[in-house]
């Protein structure tokens, strides 16, 4: 699902939009390491790193995930200034020593609330930057594109990255991750934090300054 994720990803173009609000926070920050709590296969990080390098910066990247996919997260780090953690990281409880700029991409919505503010509490108490981005919403466009999901998934296949023989049969001879992905999607558009959410998942940590944005796209980027 996770090599889905990181395909979809590259044919809708979202990485032109999430690399510059990750290169902005990490100027504004002056952090010198990203640390993507949820790296999933690592699919955005050979393109920031590329970016960070053509604007100057010399920014590491750190690859996590709680549930770390750890063959991609090896081949991810190939580049010398990317590092994989591969053993389980828990995004409310980073060690201290493990210092940057906190990273989640479309993965802030798998959170219940109390985790969510957690994920919030820990990046405050260790006075670290955080920017969480979603690819999905709660949009009525969001929703309908759900439904040309399963055919996305059997034709981009072949494309996921690292290329496994099992991409192929679970989604043409035994045709599985159609239903499995797709059902993750709609799910995941329900449960994506609007505004008011975040306003009060941010409550009590005034100390940081948290800015909410909401980028158009169509469907839109929330």
């Amino acid at each position: 699902m996770t090599s889905y994720l990181t395909a979809v990803l590259w044919m809708l173009g979202m990485d032109k939009r999430l690399i510059p609000i990750i290169l902005q926070a990490v100027r504004e920050s002056g952090a010198d390491t990203v640390l993507d709590l949820a790296a999933g296969a690592g699919g955005l990080t050979d393109a920031l790193v590329q970016s960070m390098e053509a604007e100057g910066l010399t920014t590491r990247v750190m690859l996590a995930d709680l549930f770390p996919n750890q063959d991609a997260l090896r081949d991810a780090a190939a580049h010398p200034r990317v590092e994989a953690i591969l053993e389980p990281q828990d995004a409310r409880d980073v060690p201290t020593d493990r210092t940057g700029l906190r990273l989640m991409v479309n993965a802030f919505h798998h959170l219940k609330p109390d985790d969510a503010r957690a994920v919030l509490e820990s990046a405050h108490a260790a006075k670290q930057p955080i920017v969480i981005l979603e690819l999905v919403g709660r949009d009525l466009p969001w929703m309908l594109s759900m439904v040309l999901m399963p055919l996305l998934i059997t034709l981009s296949s072949p494309l996921w990255k690292p290329f496994r023989l099992t991409h192929l049969f679970f989604t043409w001879v035994v045709p599985v991750l159609q239903g499995l992905i797709a059902f993750d999607g709609v799910v995941s558009c329900l449960r994506v934090y609007d505004e008011d959410d975040l306003a009060e998942l941010t409550q009590g940590l005034e100390s940081f300054t948290w800015r909410v944005e909401r980028p158009t796209l169509i469907p839109p980027l929330v």
